[in-house]
């Protein structure tokens, strides 16, 4: 009963346009190409055809002839770059041209313009591709996957997934070059897809330039529905900028923003780690090249340094602990981890600073 129904909207509606706008003019090269293609199955005489007839002066407002040379020859061919070229040459020519076989989806979706058709085929053969891009990226296939995502972007230049693709494809493959290149296009093609920018984001910091990877950031993080993962990337670029407090209050911001996700909380114990770490270690060499005499100026800042590096390994072992709490199936990653930070603390406790406040009162030094 559905698809009788469909058949008769159909009949319907080819008849309302044969009314409204009469019959369009179509050259015999047109004609040719068309029996070619549907009476005979003959693909390569309907392309020959097709072509002479896509080549006709006066046709060049007809956008029947690019639409059928996509829809029906190119695209059971296979070929999907000519399928691509004839789906924008026909919006070039006549975008409100009425279809000559409307699409009938259902009684809701009924396309009747060339512009309409060509967004149908656009979206249903990028799927394809780009589906087909992934499973290649799965294989460890990569020249294969670059290569369809090109087609990809050829098949639907709206679509910002491709661009974000190939660019973290042509990033991963140490090109950021030809990376940057494509997802500067993406951004403008596709302005409101995130990976786009987090890809230059990337390419930035690679350069060095952290100032233009924060503004990259922050408008990845401007177009996406799920901010966590690239906010977490900028507290890590805070660090990098030397803005450790600044690094702090946004975690502050991020745990009210997602107060149950143990992969935050995990993240930011590797903040804190880092921040331990890079207070440790040359709080070690400026203790091991301690003077036999040493004045306050030399042993005050030994003291801080590893006063500061357990505060932060005492931070990061309690985000460690938390996140090691909210993980349902976790691989004891959060809990190793906040056994390091327990040995950090225990090594500055027991050795570092007791030996710290001794030379310190041998000296008549006051760390206070």
């Amino acid at each position: 009963m559905t698809i009788k129904r469909n058949k008769i909207l159909f009949l319907l509606f080819s008849i309302a346009i044969l009314t409204i706008t009469g019959c369009v003019s179509s050259s015999m090269e047109y004609r040719s190409a068309t029996t070619a293609a549907r009476s005979e199955k003959n693909l390569k005489k309907a392309e020959e055809w097709g072509l002479k007839a896509l080549a006709i002066e006066a046709d060049s407002s007809n956008a029947h002839i690019p639409y059928f040379l996509a829809i029906e020859v190119y695209k059971p061919k296979k070929n999907w770059v000519k399928m691509a070229e004839m789906l924008d040459e026909a919006v070039r020519r006549n975008p409100t041209q009425q279809l000559e076989r409307p699409i009938v989806i259902d009684r809701d979706n009924i396309f009747l313009t060339i512009e309409e058709g060509v967004k149908t085929y656009r979206e249903e053969e990028w799927s394809k591709l780009y589906n087909l891009s992934v499973e290649y990226f799965q294989k460890d296939e990569f020249e294969l996957a670059i290569q369809n995502l090109g087609i990809a972007i050829k098949m639907d230049p709206s679509r910002g997934e491709s661009y974000g693709t190939l660019a973290a494809l042509h990033l991963q493959k140490e090109n950021p070059y030809k990376a940057k290149e494509i997802a500067l296009v993406g951004s403008k093609n596709a302005p409101r897809y995130s990976l786009n920018y987090q890809v230059l984001a990337d390419i930035a910091i690679k350069a060095e330039n952290l100032d233009e990877a924060e503004k990259y950031y922050e408008t990845a993080i401007e177009n996406t529905d799920a901010p966590g993962p690239i906010m977490r990337q900028l507290i890590f670029l805070y660090i990098d900028k030397g803005e450790t407090q600044r690094a702090i209050e946004y975690s502050d911001v991020l745990l009210n923003k997602y107060p149950n996700d143990p992969d935050l909380y995990f993240n930011i114990g590797v903040l804190f780690q880092r921040l331990a770490l890079e207070a440790f270690d040359p709080a070690r060499e400026l203790y091991l090249a301690l003077p036999n005499v040493p004045t306050l100026d030399d042993v005050k800042p030994v003291f801080d340094r590893f006063s500061n590096s357990r505060k932060y390994a005492y931070n990061a072992r309690d985000y460690f602990l938390q996140a090691s709490d909210l993980e349902i199936e976790g691989d004891g990653s959060s809990g190793r981890a906040a056994i390091e930070m327990r040995k950090l603390m225990k090594q500055i406790d027991e050795i570092f600073v007791p030996s710290i406040r001794e030379i310190a009162r041998s000296q008549n030094i006051d760390l206070n």
